[in-house]
This record gives C-alpha cells, sequence and structure tokens, in this order.
C-alpha cells in the first residue's frame, strides 16, 4: 500500500472516529515522508480526540503550515486545534487564512461562525452562517448555527422556521431539534420546546445544548422563571457593554432615589420595595439557574439531567439561604424572649446577607476550570466566613460577647461592598476561558 492509498485509508479511519488506528498508519507514512503536509494536519486531527496530546496536535497543525502554507486544509486544522485550545482569536485568524485560500467552503464558514458563538457575536454567526449557505445550502453546521443566531438575535419566527427546514432535511440532527427547542423556548412555548429537547437528547443523550435547553423548559413550568428567562433573553441580545450599562445605571439610579428621599419624605415609602426589586433581580441573574435547579432536583426527569456540578451549586444555595433563615429565627427567638422586640430589623439584615451570598457561590460552581475556578472558589470561601462571622455577630454577639457589637456596622460595610466589586468581576470570571 502506497502513501496517497494510507492517507485515504487514514481519511476513512477518522471517519468512522478510529483516531488510534488512523494515527498508526499517518506516523507508518511521515517515516517515510516526514514533508508530507496532509499526513501532518490529518495526525492533527487524530492526536486532537485524545486526551493530553493538545501540545503534540499544535505542533503537527503547525508542521501541516509549515509544509504548505498554501493548504487551505492546513489553515483548518490549525483552527479546529486552536479552538480546543480555548484560543479563539487565534482560532478565528487560522480559519480566515482557509477562506481567504478558499472562500467558497461551507464547512470553514460554519467553524467561523462556531468561532464566533463562543463568543457570544450573534451578528457575526448569523453573517458567516449565511455565507457558507450561499456556497451549500445543505450544510448542516451552517444551517444550525444560523438557527441559534437568529434565536439569539431576537428574530423566533425565523429561527423556528429555519430549524423545521434543517429538521426536514436531516431528520436525525440532533443540533437541529435543539436549536427548535431554544427557538420555541424563546417564543414562550415551553412545552413545545420539552418535545424538541427530549427528541435531541434521545438521538444523542450527551448533547450539551440539548440538555441545557431541557433544563430551561423545565424550569419554566415555573411562572417566576418563566418571566425572568424572557427577561434575560431580551437582556442577552444587547451588547456587553450596553447590559453593564443598565446594571450600572439601575445601581446609580437607586442611589440616586435614596438621596432625593432623604430631602423628600414622601418619596421613602416607595424606596424600599424598589431597592428591594432591584436587588432580587441583580441576584437572580447569578443565582437562577441554580436555584431553580434545587426545585428540578424533584422531577422525575428532570433530576437525571443535572450534573453532579450542578447538584452541589444548588445543594450551596439551598445551603446558605436555610443558614440565613435558621440564624434570622434564632435571632428573633432571642429577641423575644430578651423583650427586645426593636432590634427585628437584624433579622432582615442576616437574611439579606444570606442573599447577598448567593451570588460568589454559584459563580464558583459556573466558572471554567483551572484559575476561573479557583479565584472564584477562594473568594467564595472568604464571602462565606465574612458572612458566618456576620451571623455570629448579629445573633449572639449582642447575648454573649457584647464587646463585638460595635464591629457590626465594620463588617456589614465591608460585606456588602465586596459583593458589590465580586459583582463586577464574577461577570468576568463567569466567561473567563482558560487558554490550554
Amino acid at each position: 500500500m502506497n502513501e496517497n492509498q494510507l492517507i485515504q485509508r487514514a481519511r476513512l479511519l477518522i471517519e468512522q472516529n478510529r483516531p488510534q488506528q488512523a494515527e498508526e498508519l499517518l506516523r507508518q507514512v511521515l517515516a517515510m515522508s516526514p514533508d508530507l503536509a496532509n499526513a501532518h494536519s490529518l495526525l492533527a486531527i487524530c492526536l486532537l480526540q485524545e486526551e493530553g496530546h493538545l501540545e503534540e496536535a499544535t505542533k503537527e497543525a503547525e508542521q501541516g503550515i509549515h509544509f504548505a502554507p498554501d493548504d487551505e486544509f492546513a489553515f483548518y486544522v490549525h483552527a479546529l486545534v486552536l479552538n480546543k485550545r480555548n484560543r479563539l482569536d487565534e482560532s478565528i485568524q487560522s480559519v480566515r487564512q482557509a477562506i481567504a485560500i478558499d472562500p467558497s467552503s461551507a464547512t470553514f464558514h460554519g467553524l467561523l461562525a462556531q468561532l464566533w458563538a463562543r463568543k457570544n457575536k450573534w451578528k457575526e454567526v448569523l453573517k458567516s452562517a449565511e455565507t457558507g449557505l450561499q456556497y451549500d445550502p445543505e450544510d448542516e453546521s451552517c444551517r444550525a448555527l444560523r438557527s441559534v443566531a437568529l434565536e439569539r438575535l431576537g428574530r423566533v419566527e425565523d429561527a423556528l422556521d429555519e430549524a423545521n427546514r434543517s429538521i426536514e432535511k436531516n431528520p436525525d440532527s440532533a443540533f437541529a431539534h435543539s436549536s427548535r427547542g431554544h427557538a420555541l423556548l424563546n417564543a414562550n412555548r415551553h412545552k413545545e420546546a420539552q418535545m424538541a429537547f427530549r427528541e435531541a437528547l434521545r438521538l444523542e443523550p450527551s448533547n450539551e445544548f440539548a440538555r441545557s435547553g431541557m433544563i430551561q423548559s423545565l424550569n419554566a413550568n415555573n411562572f417566576f422563571f418563566r418571566k425572568f428567562l424572557a427577561a434575560m433573553s431580551w437582556l442577552s441580545r444587547l451588547s456587553p457593554q450596553v447590559q453593564f450599562g443598565i446594571v450600572i445605571g439601575m445601581w446609580l439610579g437607586i442611589n440616586a432615589l435614596n438621596s432625593y428621599s432623604a430631602m423628600n419624605p414622601w418619596i421613602r415609602p416607595y424606596v424600599l420595595p424598589i431597592t428591594l426589586v432591584y436587588i432580587l433581580f441583580a441576584l437572580m441573574t447569578w443565582i437562577a439557574n441554580p436555584l431553580f435547579n434545587t426545585f428540578l432536583r424533584f422531577h422525575p426527569f428532570g433530576k437525571h439531567l443535572l450534573t453532579t456540578r450542578e447538584k452541589w451549586a444548588s445543594n450551596a444555595i439551598a445551603a446558605t439561604i436555610a443558614v440565613g433563615v435558621f440564624h434570622a429565627g434564632f435571632f428573633l427567638a432571642l429577641m423575644v424572649f430578651a423583650g427586645k422586640f426593636a432590634a427585628w430589623p437584624v433579622c432582615v439584615i442576616l437574611l439579606f446577607c444570606s442573599l447577598l451570598l448567593t451570588a460568589p457561590l454559584s459563580v464558583a460552581f459556573e466558572t471554567n476550570a483551572g484559575w476561573p475556578t479557583k479565584v472564584a472558589s477562594t473568594l467564595a470561601i472568604a464571602f462565606s466566613v465574612l458572612f458566618l462571622m456576620i451571623c455570629y455577630v448579629f445573633s449572639y454577639g449582642a447575648f454573649f460577647t457584647p464587646g463585638l457589637v460595635e464591629y457590626e456596622s465594620k463588617l456589614l460595610n465591608i460585606y456588602q461592598f465586596g459583593i458589590l466589586i465580586f459583582c463586577f468581576a464574577g461577570s468576568y470570571l463567569r466567561n473567563a476561558t482558560v487558554k490550554r
């Protein structure tokens, strides 16, 4: 069997998902002809499917480009490897090189759309997917990504039409059914969305896009989660800068309202409810999923969808709220026993602090593995210790350690200010990807 035959055989084995056998053939080819670019690129694909070989896969992909600097396939493979290593900007650069050499490849445009999707740039996803479909209207990846982009951009009916066309072309595509499910979910048709996600999971049980969608659709049975999901869906269509501006604007507005109420007593009764609604909304952006996942664990089907990490997150959120309720209740009992009924606001403070702690705890379970998880976990532990100190000082200090009472306001201010700062850092940590 000559070199070309061995390479063709290796391609077939890769298509059959037998990377180890393909790797053996390709190493034989490279032992005879170490300058064959195609063999290096195919070997990179094989190594990409094996754990712990990312560095070697990168070297092989680079060798493919070195021996064939005008080969679009070599740049495409290089982009695949860089994508696996979470080097998204470099991967975009490589796939653009492949497109520059062969602009008619729908596969290349599909990969570019996928990379833009990982960066949540949905207008670019739509543009790349539509460009790919111009060259190959049957390309499944471009069609599915176009449907997702339309849904994320708020064009729900167009997204549904695109997903339905994808399913007509390929009824066994789990991604197409998942895309349809997400579009239905955004159209507030969560029952139909559940059916679409069930079909996607039947076709591909490990499909993460379908699993996360099914969790959301089951949680959408709850009226409050459904309304919150609609708000988050609207917010997600805005640019990160606009989202950040809205949150900051709301926070500044609350502070301005508090200052205004000091000079205008008539508005004071309205300040607290508005402030509480803002705080609840801000917290829900962090804890909605783990909070409602707690209830989902009692669902006969939903409990099987949650990962171990998601279960631990729901445990942490539920336990934190329970600790706050316990200490507030205990303080209330002590207050009744001592006859100090005027100190009832302490119960509200303890409950409020327990709710604030749910934000760093939820982020610790939602970050990508690596330094984001380590940083978020360390901060969550630090805030947990501070929260327990506040519980002790407010609940027991006045009765058992009176000398600690003078530190109440200082601890509370440090805690609240720390959580506020974390809310900005947490957004970065939750979206950070670790380059491999």
